[in-house]
C-alpha cells in the first residue's frame, strides 16, 4: 500500500513539472519577440511586433488597399477592397500557427 501511494506521488509531481512546462512555454511564446509578418505578392512588406499598437494602410497596385490594426497583441484586417471580404471575418491572430489571407488582393499575415 505504501508503494501505490509512493507511486501516486511520483506521477502528480511528474504531471505537475509537465502542466507547468507548457504553461512557461505557452506564455514565452506570447512575449514581446512575437511578430506580425505581411507579406504582398509572395514578398516581405512589413514585420510589426505585435506590442506595438498601431494601424496601418497597405495600398496595392490594383490600386485597392487593406487597412490592417495590430492591438493588445493581436493583429487583425480592419477593412479590405476585396469583393468578399473573409480576410475581415478571420478574425485576430496572436499566435505561430494563425495566418490571415487575402486572396484577391494577394496580401499573407501570419505570426512567427
Amino acid at each position: 500500500m505504501m508503494i501505490r501511494i509512493k507511486e501516486s506521488l511520483g506521477i502528480a509531481v511528474l504531471l505537475i513539472i509537465a502542466v507547468g512546462s507548457m504553461l512557461v512555454l505557452h506564455l514565452a511564446q506570447q512575449g514581446t519577440g512575437i511578430k506580425a509578418v505581411i507579406e504582398v505578392d509572395g514578398s516581405v512588406y512589413k514585420q510589426v511586433k505585435l506590442t506595438e499598437n498601431r494601424t496601418m494602410h497597405i495600398e496595392l497596385k490594383n490600386h485597392h488597399g487593406v487597412d490592417i490594426v495590430v492591438a493588445d497583441g493581436k493583429v487583425h484586417v480592419e477593412h479590405s477592397t476585396c469583393p468578399d471580404g473573409i480576410c475581415e471575418k478571420m478574425g485576430e491572430i496572436g499566435s505561430p500557427e494563425e495566418t490571415i489571407v487575402c486572396l484577391p488582393n494577394k496580401v499573407l499575415i501570419y505570426v512567427q
